[in-house]
């Protein structure tokens, strides 16, 4: 039985800790590998063949105007707006069995080889959401195809549409993934690794905040880099990589964009100190919610007719929640209350910062023939950081903080050590010993010993060679009582010279603990380790099912029987001496 309940005290604990570097271990390894695999293995198409410089294009305008482009690079074009490509195909063929490889934004195509249709993109019109963001088309030649003309005819069908020409070229057949992965490969390596880490917090303060029937702060904060890491997957056009799904990439990247200011807004609210901004917030994140639900229904409705007016209100209902998000972070909060708000803040400031500098490089990027401006692997300079300065400030703010509720809770527990132990023998105090006691009463152990301890000659050793000796006499009971009692029980020192130790099991082994705690006792007696007789008197009180004892109770009698046993002790030493 005595085993039993240090089982259900102390396994538990150890899980915990064992399940979460277990956990950890799994994901540290996980993403190292998927690093490894990607530094030594060159995934990269066996050819690719450049079709930039044998473009030419014309662009048909609505007003029913046209421009013509010799170098094909038409830019952008809004929606309604068409464009028609020629593209002269090598006289040798660069590769058997190519395909033609297109990065598109916005937009559909057709595709012709000569005058025969190859592939021909669908429109739905009740489904414009299928349409939008970034789409890899990978179109199969013909093995006949050297010298002939390859004509592509796109249309942007919301929004503004556009194409990385210099991407667009011709790849072996089935190898067009390979091509994500050479352009974007650093991306994709950073990308999901975060969302692995990312994931992997989700659950984890998902579970934290179940246990402890509390938000932890840590799971907006990981839920804000999942939907943040998600949006960027889909826009770069990645989901295709991972589902092969064009229409999951576009919706990906709107779904989880206009999702952010959900887990932000949860954040914002944990940290916000004074009410009335408490109250914004809330009010916000109730609005925002109820209007993303909506609107979000509707899309996936298919009434779509105004999709693109839906999307432009919901950039502009995202800006205007942040905004009112921003002025609860920098206006609600208190250094007094929250010392490490200001690493949010200041990640907040960077973040915009960036942000409007994208905006300004974006606008820019309309009216330039380089349709690359200030990117990196295929991604906005600004827009990266971004991402990358307000994910290092959620983090930071979450490691800061953890660490302080770590100090806390470490503090706390030395200060309730202090409460509840002895600071000279290092055994718990008669309050420590209450506290077991309750435990054995909502444990209902009823078969178990109270032993009362009384050590001999204390007033001898402080009297006769000083405190320090009588401090060491007392140390060393206290190592004798924790070797032999703490474990199959508990021991402590109930006051001054007096111990309480409680033994689960049956009678006999209290007796046995008792014969060796007196054996030892006689041992360091023998040995002179102090000059002076080394004993104790001891009594105990027995409990079990059939006779059974409050523990305090059982404490009285064991108290009772250790006078008795000192009597005689006396008794013996007497006729000893005489």
């Amino acid at each position: 039985m005595a085993k039993k309940y240090e089982v259900e005290m102390e396994k538990p604990q150890n899980n915990k800790y064992v399940r979460v570097l277990l956990c950890t271990l799994i994901l540290i390894l996980g993403i190292v590998s998927i690093n490894i695999f990607f530094n030594q293995t060159s995934i990269k198409p066996s050819a690719f063949y450049p079709l930039t410089d044998k473009m030419e294009s014309k662009v048909y305008y609505k007003d029913g105007t046209m421009d013509y482009f010799e170098d094909g690079n038409f830019g952008r074009i809004t929606k309604g707006n068409k464009v028609r490509m020629w593209i002269r195909l090598p006289k040798e063929l660069p590769m058997e069995h190519a395909e033609l490889y297109l990065p598109l934004y916005n937009g559909i195509v057709n595709v012709y080889l000569n005058n025969t249709l190859l592939y021909e993109d669908s429109y739905d019109e009740s489904d414009v959401s299928a349409h939008y963001g970034n789409r890899i088309y990978e179109v199969p030649l013909p093995d006949n195809y050297a010298s002939k003309d390859l004509v592509l005819e796109i249309t942007a069908v919301v929004g503004i549409s556009f194409s990385d020409l210099e991407q667009t070229g011709l790849v072996p057949v089935n190898e067009g993934w390979k091509k994500i992965v050479q352009e974007r490969s650093l991306t994709f390596i950073v990308l999901l690794t975060l969302m692995s880490f990312a994931l992997f917090a989700a659950l984890f303060f998902l579970i934290r905040s179940i246990q402890n029937q509390k938000l932890h702060i840590g799971l907006p904060i990981s839920l804000f880099e999942v939907v943040l890491i998600a949006w960027f997957f889909g826009s770069m056009g990645m989901f295709y990589l991972i589902f092969g799904n064009v229409e999951l990439c576009a919706k990906a990247e709107y779904y989880a964009l206009y999702m952010i200011p959900i887990p932000l807004s949860v954040l914002i609210y944990e940290v916000v100190d004074l009410p009335v901004y408490k109250t914004i917030t809330k009010v916000v994140f109730g609005f925002y919610f109820l209007y993303y639900v909506f609107v979000t229904q509707i899309e996936l409705s298919s009434v779509a007719h105004n999709y693109s007016e839906m999307i432009l209100s919901m950039h502009i209902m995202t800006v205007i929640v942040f905004t009112f998000l921003m002025i609860c972070l920098f206006r609600g909060t208190r250094r007094e209350t929250n010392r490490h708000i200001y690493i949010l803040q200041q990640g907040a400031k960077i973040a915009i910062a960036f942000g409007l500098a994208e905006f300004i490089r974006f606008d820019v990027d309309k009216y330039v023939t380089q349709k690359n401006l200030l990117k990196f692997h295929g991604i906005s300079v600004f827009a990266l950081a971004v991402i990358l300065v307000y994910t290092a400030s959620v983090v930071l703010y979450l490691i800061f903080t953890t660490i302080d509720d770590y100090m806390l809770k470490l503090e706390n527990r030395k200060l309730a050590e202090l409460a509840y132990m002895d600071v000279l023998t290092q055994l718990p105090n008669r309050a420590d010993c209450y506290r077991q006691i309750d435990r054995l009463l909502e444990e209902q152990i009823k078969e178990y010993s109270m032993v009362f301890i009384d050590v001999n000659n204390l007033k001898t050793a402080n009297d006769t060679y000083g405190h320090d000796t009588g401090d060491r006499f007392l140390k060393a009971m206290a190592q004798v009582l924790k070797d032999v009692f703490e474990k199959d029980g508990f021991c402590t020192r109930w006051g001054g010279d007096e111990f309480v130790a409680c033994v689960f099991g049956d009678e006999q082994t209290a007796k046995e603990k008792i014969k060796r705690f007196q054996k030892a006792i006689a041992k360091i007696d023998s040995e002179k380790t102090f000059p002076f007789k080394v004993s104790a008197a001891c009594g105990y009180a027995f409990s079990d099912e059939e006779h059974y004892l409050d523990p305090l109770v059982a404490i009285r009698q064991a108290d009772t029987a250790m006078y008795e046993n000192k009597k005689r002790m006396k008794v013996e030493d007497i006729i000893s001496a005489s």
